[in-house]
């Protein structure tokens, strides 16, 4: 197990969840299937880092900043496609952070739920009359598509004040108390600008 399956393996037994390891689905593997009570759960395991860049034979140095939320769409698309057909059971992208930048809420949430617009008022004080999620703005899950992730579940390395997002359009949710002590937000395409503040308020 790489040092992001370790940390998560861990987690489950400290959690009492049952687990087995590299559970077969197609010619692929899933990194986890969970087991609690009758509920299972498949789950991959992702890290984000900061990309290296190759200088010359053995030397290597870090690149550019990584953007989060495209890296976090990425592997949600690389999940799904490991499927020929929609799992009957709910499918968890876990993500831990290991890159020089912070996370927020709003990062998962803009990855899932699509970009953010801005709409300004002509002669207002402050200009700003609107946020929303746009309506396409490159969401890795609409309600057409990719409604077998059921979420993102945000592995706090440092805090562990880990949080679970859930998708509005999944086929099977991942049950709220499925894990304990963890914060679960269920995210939504009309969230006001009251929630999208809120969430660009949440580190990780």
């Amino acid at each position: 197990m790489n040092q992001s399956e370790s940390l998560f393996a861990k987690y489950l037994k400290k959690q009492k969840i049952n687990f087995s390891k590299n559970f077969r689905v197609n010619s692929h593997d899933v990194d986890f299937c969970l087991t609690k009570g009758q509920q299972e759960i498949l789950c991959d395991v992702k890290e984000v880092k900061d990309p290296k860049i190759k200088i010359e034979s053995g030397v290597e140095r870090l690149g550019r900043r990584i953007d989060a939320q495209d890296h976090i769409r990425g592997d949600i698309k690389k999940l799904r496609q490991k499927f020929k057909s929609p799992p009957t059971i709910p499918l968890m992208l876990v993500s831990m952070n290991f890159s020089s930048n912070f996370f927020t809420a709003l990062t998962v949430s803009r990855a899932m739920m699509g970009d953010i617009g801005v709409i300004f008022e002509r002669g207002s004080g402050d200009n700003i009359l609107h946020l929303h999620h746009l309506h396409a703005g490159n969401a890795a899950l609409r309600q057409k598509m990719n409604t077998s992730i059921s979420g993102v579940f945000l592995f706090d390395i440092k805090g562990g004040n880990h949080c679970l997002f859930r998708s509005p359009y999944a086929n099977h949710k991942v049950p709220s108390d499925f894990f304990s002590s963890v914060k679960v937000l269920d995210l939504r395409k009309d969230e006001t600008p009251e929630d999208i503040i809120a969430l660009g308020k949440t580190w990780y």
